[in-house]
């Protein structure tokens, strides 16, 4: 009979170490669970051909670890597992496997930084670095990272540095352990020594001082002082203060959205032309399952300090007029939120502007998310446009911890303008805290456009009032600024008015002004103390008083002239006031054919009419006018106008040596010329005469003159006068109108000039001295001329 054959345990193979492989002196051994029909009664593992353990139990993990008495020395060996059953059938793994021996750890090395206690943030890229270990057996498989006792990151050998913030369950702020761990390909492992670290995540905070210059405000210092509540920390600490202004060039992402989403990626977000105003903007939309849509994309923080400016808003829907807004950034394992709020339509846009500063240089993941707001209505969509990442324009840094106040610089002068600051508190993790933005004007200029427009009843420059307290007018100027705050009246060069309302355009001056002549302008502030003054400075003179009282002097009141153009003279008024402007002559109240009235200069006292009067009986007076119209009359006199008669002349052969000249005025001065030949008028004229000669030929006024003068005189001559041989020619005296003849009309012209009557310019021939005045022997000279005709 034949005997039966054995039955043994199905095949199995071998697991690890894989063929060839890395193993421990304590190596542990794993193959695959061997079945059998009766059961699987132990494992017996084989090194080197040599039971190495025997009755291995099949009940737990088809594996063994050599125990320390059992570890294999460094170097190679070969290895299979039997299976037996309770027979002792046994069956061996398929395969026999080589297996290498490496019981030397990893060569010592360090750990890098951060130094042991330094202080990191999260929010940068503040890294864990190891010099790289070295292996020389079975090779560096790995190295594993330790915080706090526990092994949470795992990189390649070839890496020597993880980021902190890569910490998958997060590190909260305080102090916590580190170190690192290599581990080599056979398992064997070399620690590094242990650090400490202290994590501050939080950003510092500002105190609650009030912001100078404040939002919205003004100031007239192109380097202002700006002030803010002081900085503080209780984490690791301020580490320093800068002050930044305006913006630089904004850099990415696409920030616009002009034609697409391009560069971003989203979950329910749609691009739109249009919306809200603004031409392409995203759409981003959160429904009824609360399902939050976003839109993300990479972005580079600039490197120096830099906020994020957005424009948000959402679009009304069916009675949803909310929904809420979140802003992030994620960096490693840690997200950060921006800004969040809850946005309403009827607000328009939003355009917050939020510091990213912490981020300086980094690369971190931008997300924009609408979230369901926890109104009735769930479904709500919000629009952004405008998304852009900001360096600051103007970076002052260098401030201490505890500043609260900084002058900008001279080269950090602001042009006028809005402008907008903030204060930044760096801590010693390099956690970046800002103030909020602060919106203010620069305004160095006063206003523009002002000007005196009138004064009174609508006079300008030089007005003439009757009022102590006119009303001084001016056009208002426009501050486009800081804005119009008042006016400043200056009169006679002194303040005279402050604290003019800015809607004013007339004042008067604060007291009544003297008599007289005065000064005005007006000056314009705006909101910040800048002044422009009017760029004219009007008179204004107030009279309150008319010319000064005068008297008539000739034509003498009852008086009769043989003169159709008589001279009429008065004595000089005055005005302290406006002054005088003129003297108004009236003949005959206006009637006698003259001008009406016949207007004289301020600084004449004296008219001759242009046409004759009518021979009669003629009234006559003059009227002061000072500037203010305000007038003065004289008393009215009258006078009589007879004929003139016309001389004739009867020549002699022979002349006599004395001329006497007879009349009324009479002239009292016997006259002998140096001449020979003797003049006797025989003409009876009647000349216009109110004085009488003295013997000093000065003439002088009578009270009362005759007006009927009758001089009567023979003219007698030879045929062929014969003057001496030594005479000297005769000047033309008297011969006003240059026709080279003297007539009775120009001679009574020259007695009214020796008179006083009229202006030496009425005839300047009858002063051959050159003293302005008219002499008897001048105008006996004149006399000569008429009778013997002017020389030459």
């Amino acid at each position: 009979m034949a005997t039966p054959a054995r039955a043994v345990p199905n095949p199995f193979d071998l697991v690890s170490p894989t063929n060839g492989g890395w193993c421990r002196a304590a190596c542990r051994f794993d193959w695959q669970t061997a079945t059998d029909s009766g059961g699987v009664a132990k494992y017996v593992l084989y090194v080197n051909g040599a039971i190495k353990r025997d009755n291995i139990s099949p009940a737990g993990p088809s594996e063994y670890t050599l125990t320390q008495a059992e570890a294999l020395l460094e170097g190679t060996y070969t290895w299979y597992v039997a299976a037996c059953d309770a027979a002792n059938n046994c069956r061996s793994s398929s395969s026999t496997w080589t297996v290498r021996i490496d019981d030397t750890p990893p060569d010592l090395f360090g750990l890098v930084e951060p130094a042991s206690g330094a202080w990191a943030s999260l929010r940068r890229d503040t890294e864990f670095r190891w010099t790289p270990a070295n292996e020389t057996g079975s090779g560096l498989s790995r190295y594993d990272v330790e915080v706090d006792g526990t092994s949470y990151k795992s990189v390649s050998p070839s890496q020597a540095s993880v980021k902190v913030r890569d910490v998958p369950d997060g590190l909260s702020d305080g102090t916590h352990s580190w170190n690192v761990e290599a581990v080599d390909v056979a398992g064997n492992v070399r620690s590094s020594e242990g650090r400490s670290i202290r994590i501050d995540s939080t950003l510092p905070t500002f105190g609650p001082g009030t912001p100078e210059p404040g939002l919205l405000t003004w100031t007239s210092d192109a380097t202002p002082l700006l002030r803010w509540g002081g900085a503080s920390d209780s984490g690791s600490g301020v580490a320093s203060q800068m002050v930044v202004i305006d913006a630089g060039a904004p850099t990415n992402p696409n920030s616009e959205f002009s034609t697409s989403l391009a560069g971003w990626t989203g979950s329910g977000a749609g691009w739109r032309a249009s919306g809200g105003g603004a031409s392409g903007l995203a759409s981003i939309g959160v429904d009824d399952s609360n399902t939050v849509n976003s839109i993300e994309q990479n972005v580079t923080v600039p490197s120096q300090a830099a906020f994020l400016s957005f424009s948000v808003t959402r679009v009304y829907n069916l009675g949803r007029n909310t929904a809420r807004m979140r802003v992030s950034v994620r960096g490693g394992s840690y997200t950060w939120v921006l800004w969040e709020q809850t946005v309403v339509d009827d607000d328009g846009w939003y355009e917050p502007k939020v510091d990213i500063s912490s981020f300086a240089g980094q690369q971190v993941r931008l997300i924009i998310e609408c979230i369901y707001d926890g109104d009735l209505f769930h479904s709500d969509a919000c629009w952004v446009d405008y998304v852009r990442v900001v360096p600051y324009g103007s970076v002052h840094t260098g401030l201490l911890p505890s500043a609260d106040e900084y002058t900008l610089p001279d080269s950090g002068t602001l042009a006028d303008g809005w402008h907008e600051w903030r204060a930044l508190a760096t801590d010693v993790a390099g956690n970046v805290g800002a103030t909020e933005p602060y919106r203010f004007g620069v305004d160095t200029t006063g206003p523009a456009g002002l000007h005196l427009s009138t004064v009174f009843g609508g006079a300008g420059d030089r007005a003439i009032v009757t009022l102590p307290t006119p009303n001084l007018c001016w056009v208002s100027p426009v501050d486009a600024s800081a804005g119009l705050d008042g006016f400043g009246l200056y009169v006679d060069g002194a303040m005279d008015r402050p604290d003019i309302p800015s809607w004013s355009q007339c004042t008067t001056p604060a007291a009544p002004l003297n008599e007289g002549r005065h000064t005005w302008y007006v000056e314009a502030l705006d909101a910040v103390g800048n002044a422009s003054r009017s760029p004219e400075t009007w008179t204004v003179t107030y009279d309150a008083t008319p010319p000064a009282p005068f008297n008539l002097i000739a034509p003498a009141d009852g008086a009769v002239v043989a003169e159709a153009r008589p001279t009429f003279s008065w004595e000089a008024s005055s005005d302290q006031g406006a002054g005088l402007a003129r003297y108004e002559v009236w003949i005959d109240e206006g009637t006698a054919g003259q001008c009406t009235p016949c207007t004289v200069s301020p600084d004449q006292t004296s008219f001759v009419p242009s046409g004759p009067l009518a021979v009669g009986q003629h009234s006559w007076f003059v009227r002061a006018v000072d500037g203010a119209d305000r007038r003065t009359e004289s008393t009215t006199w009258s006078f009589g106008v007879v004929p003139t008669p016309t001389p004739t002349f009867t020549a002699t052969p022979t002349v006599t040596s004395t001329a006497t000249f007879s009349a009324t005025p009479t002239l009292t001065q016997t006259y002998t010329p140096t001449s020979s030949p003797t003049v006797t008028p025989s003409p009876t004229a009647t000349p216009i005469a109110t004085a009488t000669f003295t013997a000093t030929a000065t003439p002088s006024v009578t009270d009362t003159p005759t007006t009927t003068p009758t001089p009567t005189g023979t003219l007698t001559r030879t045929s062929t006068p014969t003057p001496s041989a030594t005479a000297t020619p005769i000047p033309c005296i008297g011969d006003c109108s240059g026709d080279r003849h003297v007539t009775v009309d120009e001679l009574v012209t020259g007695v009214n000039i020796a008179l006083g009557n009229l202006a030496i310019d009425q005839c300047s021939s009858f002063d051959t001295s050159g003293d302005q005045k008219v002499t008897v022997d001048e105008l006996l000279k004149a006399v000569n001329a008429a009778l013997n005709g002017c020389p030459g």
